[in-house]
């Protein structure tokens, strides 16, 4: 019993003398366990996690049935405001595109176009809206081929009046015989009118800086649908067809080589036979006509006008005044 810190009871068991036992056997009281502060973390990332911002949720797009819309026959009128009223101004600014830009887009162009014109409408108005999949495939994306039908409809019912030979694409001509007026025979304006610039609110009128010259695009366009047009009578009887792509997207890019032949021959007379379609369209429908500064007069337009048909151009078109 000679250690101080432990002492032996007479069966053997070994008492401790710490916290809790005195050495005559008494119990003591615990000593208090004085709590221990937790250390901060000196990394801000280790310590309380700070909570993201979340973006707040785009607001979606109302059926006026109070559900969301749904199935293939979703129309504009399926859709509250101001939902109706973007995607109405989106279909008409996609269609321009389709008119005067690109016909027969690729896909991806197709949806870089529909987000493009979607931020466009959305700033314009200042409103804040999720564009959906539904709202890009079955309404902006889809009235491009609608556009093309119902150009097509549109220039069958005045083409009953201009049976001309297909034969090297006469109906070009202002004179189908002599094949000369390229791009003047009048059912190539009267087509563009009554599809562009039927009145003072059609997408012509709207859409100046689109139509102001009439594209090479949108002049293809129109050789297209005219031809396919006259081909349904082409036997005497009419034969309806249908406007699609798969048919017509090599005619339209023949045509459109063609075109830019033509435009190629002399630029700055073309040029101006093109801004000339422009104007004489816009003004038959009583909208003020704009004429930026710096532009042609109008007896220096028709004297370049004349110059243009008077030339002799040869097969690689070079004036032949010019050698």
């Amino acid at each position: 019993m000679g250690n101080s810190g432990s002492c032996s009871s007479g069966d053997g068991v070994a008492l401790r003398s710490g916290a809790g036992d005195n050495v005559d056997g008494t119990r003591s009281s615990p000593a208090p366990q004085v709590p221990r502060k937790r250390a901060r973390s000196s990394s801000p990332t280790k310590g309380r996690k700070r909570r993201a911002k979340v973006a707040e949720p785009l607001p979606q797009a109302e059926s006026v049935t109070g559900k969301a819309p749904g199935g293939s026959r979703t129309n504009l009128k399926d859709y509250t405001e101001p939902a109706r009223a973007l995607l109405k101004n989106a279909m008409h600014r996609y269609e321009v595109r389709i008119d005067t830009l690109n016909t027969y887009p690729g896909t991806e162009l197709q949806m870089q176009w529909v987000k493009e014109i979607w931020d466009e409408v959305c700033t314009e108005a200042e409103e804040r809206m999720q564009l959906t999949e539904r709202m890009a495939d079955h309404k902006i994306r889809f009235s491009c081929s609608q556009r093309r039908g119902r150009l097509y409809k549109v220039l069958r019912k005045n083409l009953k009046l201009h049976q001309v030979l297909l034969n090297e694409s006469g109906f070009h001509y202002k004179d189908t015989g002599a094949r000369t007026g390229y791009a003047k025979n009048d059912i190539v304006m009267e087509s563009m009118r009554v599809t562009w610039f039927k009145n003072k609110s059609a997408r012509g009128v709207r859409f100046m800086q689109a139509f102001s010259p009439i594209t090479l695009v949108t002049l293809a366009l129109t050789f297209t649908a005219i031809k396919f047009c006259i081909e349904e009578y082409l036997t005497g009887c009419f034969q309806p067809g249908i406007f699609d792509e798969v048919e017509n997207k090599k005619r339209y890019m023949v045509h459109l080589q063609d075109l830019t032949e033509w435009a190629a021959l002399k630029p700055s007379i073309t040029d101006i036979i093109r801004q000339q379609m422009h104007d004489k369209l816009r003004a038959a429908t009583g909208a003020a006509l704009v004429k930026p500064t710096g532009r042609m007069s109008e007896a220096g337009r028709t004297r370049a006008l004349q110059e243009l048909e008077a030339m002799n151009v040869d097969q690689e078109g070079v004036d032949s005044d010019e050698e």
